[in-house]
């Protein structure tokens, strides 16, 4: 596995393939990128799989197929191998970024090990090639998934990328659960009626800080009728938009009011509440985990 400090240059970034298939193309390798920037911007034509997360303050911004998302320490950017983005930071202060890129034939051999059974593994140990996609981008980055992150100068290749599985097999999990929340017989009409509700959590994972950030929006955003949005995002997710929204500008509030650097009129504002006093009941009632 590579280890730097320093992400590739644009001209590496635009040859690195999940196969490569002529002498110009490279194949992506095992790699995390952990270092410090203001600015940074690329683009990656043909992803890897891929891992974006911030260790502090900060943020990271991806364009996507029109989305325009955004991601923070508490939360996770995930791509699947062969898709296309644009990767932007752009900061007063330094930003920490920890990115993870796997390999194809690494993120196979993952998968086929999460998705087998033990006696299937016993009887075939081959590695098969699994057909698996993450619905959406943005994940909440739970403490034990930074932990395990950070693991990469502590531990041999192999035993991180065990820790790597931790992380995919709960994020798995969290997919899996969120599907059999919907009440539905038809496969193809879950996938994309979790697909379009995923879409709107990462816009709200992205947006939360826009005071004109409304379920209205979130529903014409994904082409759901408002109704039948929350009830569908409720029922894979377990809570409805409107209180992630609430929850998220909770736990940013939160972040600024340790920090002791801002009013608490300011922070309000920064985290998108229209009306001060709205966040001041909402802080005294909440305890962050």
């Amino acid at each position: 596995m590579i280890v730097t400090a320093h992400c590739p240059d644009q001209q590496t970034l635009s040859r690195l393939r999940n196969r490569a298939d002529s002498p110009h193309e490279l194949r992506w390798p095992n790699v995390v990128v952990y270092g410090n920037y203001t600015h940074l911007e690329k683009i990656i034509h043909e992803s890897a799989f891929t891992i974006f997360s911030l260790t502090g303050a900060g943020q990271g911004k991806v364009k996507t197929k029109g989305q325009n998302l955004r991601f923070f320490r508490d939360t996770l950017c995930i791509f699947n191998p062969f898709e296309s983005f644009e990767y932007r930071i752009k900061e007063s202060h330094e930003v920490t970024i920890l990115n993870l890129h796997l390999q194809l034939d690494t993120y196979h051999t993952l998968l086929h090990d999460i998705l087998s059974s033990d006696d299937a593994l016993l009887n075939n140990p081959d590695v098969q090639s699994v057909d698996y996609s993450f619905y959406h981008h943005i994940h909440f980055n739970k403490p034990i998934f930074r932990e395990k992150l950070l693991m990469f100068d502590r531990l041999p290749e192999d035993e991180y990328l065990l820790e790597v599985r931790d992380i995919l097999t709960q994020l798995i999990l969290d997919s899996k659960l969120s599907l059999q929340g919907l009440a539905l017989n038809k496969k193809s009409t879950k996938n994309e009626l979790l697909r379009r509700v995923g879409i709107g959590r990462d816009i709200i994972f992205s947006e939360y800080n826009d005071p004109n950030l409304t379920i209205d929006k979130l529903a014409r955003e994904v082409s759901m009728s408002k109704y039948h949005f929350i009830r569908i995002f409720k029922d894979a997710f377990g809570f409805t938009p409107h209180k992630l929204i609430q929850q998220i500008r909770i736990r940013k509030a939160m972040e600024f009011v340790r920090e002791g650097k801002m009013t608490r009129s300011a922070i309000a504002f920064k985290v998108g509440f229209q009306e001060t006093n709205s966040l001041y009941p909402l802080i005294r009632g909440y305890k962050i985990k």
